[in-house]
């Protein structure tokens, strides 16, 4: 169980690194800047809008809108798990495999909520770095 934490640890590790690493790649070379300086497409509307800013990625785009719905439907259902585990650890009876299994769902669903929370700021940071 113990090298299983590990793995997932450093999945997660590697993935927060290679988010920041492609963020900052993508920050460098953004094709609406590249297009929006052609004089044929600046007069388009994602060239002439209101904030000047990406409207895919950046804040209040289209990425980062997406990214938090899914977020809150996530943490949503993760919620309802727990409450759900919690009913049935108090309905349990004192049996022990019913306690048990109660108590790992309450703590994959919590560990999923702190995935879903962390995967949203890392999400957010990149986002607003680019």
């Amino acid at each position: 169980m113990r090298n299983l934490y590990k793995s997932l640890l450093a999945i997660a590790l590697t993935l927060v690194v290679g988010f920041v690493v492609s963020g900052s790649a993508l920050a460098a070379t953004d094709p609406f800047q590249q297009v929006c300086q052609e004089k044929s497409a600046s007069s388009s509307t994602v060239c002439t809008s209101d904030t000047g800013q990406n409207p895919l990625v950046g804040p209040g785009g289209l990425l980062g809108k997406i990214t938090l719905i899914v977020a809150v439907i996530s943490g949503a259902v993760a919620v309802i798990i727990i409450l759900v585990a919690g009913f049935s650890f108090i309905t349990s009876g004192g049996d022990p495999a019913k306690v048990a299994s109660a108590r790992n769902t309450i703590l994959y669903a919590a560990i999923g909520l702190v995935v879903i929370i962390a995967g949203q700021s890392i999400i957010q940071f990149v986002i607003n770095r680019l």
